[in-house]
């Protein structure tokens, strides 16, 4: 299996003169929008373009992990600075702070099912 360039985005920010990475990524369910983690960022693409819609700022350090709610309503980021966010899908929206996460950094977040 190989892989293949869809599209890229030559601005992502760099850091001491060294461009940063990609910390994870998360796709809404309907495939339209994609999130990323990256620096102390969180951008967001229109996955079928490649276009840069919005770069979130909200975090104090870098941005570990972000994960889409299965309805694709918001979305949440965690990392090292010891905080989730929870943030809606429209952008420029409310955005709640959920707070530290007992004093760890966040590696991961996720979404539990209601049964």
């Amino acid at each position: 299996m190989r892989s293949t360039i869809q599209w890229e985005d030559p601005g992502l920010p760099e850091r001491d003169g060294v461009q940063n990475s990609v910390q994870d990524l998360d796709f809404s369910r309907d495939g339209e929008i994609l999130v990323v983690a990256v620096a102390n960022l969180v951008l967001i693409y229109d996955a079928k373009e490649g276009d840069l819609l919005h770069r979130l700022r909200g975090h104090k350090d870098t941005v570990y992990s972000v994960a889409f709610v299965r309805d694709g309503t918001r979305f949440a980021s965690g990392g090292a600075d010891k905080t989730v966010i929870i943030w809606t899908r429209k952008v420029g929206g409310e955005r709640w702070w959920m707070g530290e996460a007992g004093g760890r950094v966040v590696r991961r977040v996720g979404w539990v099912k209601n049964r």
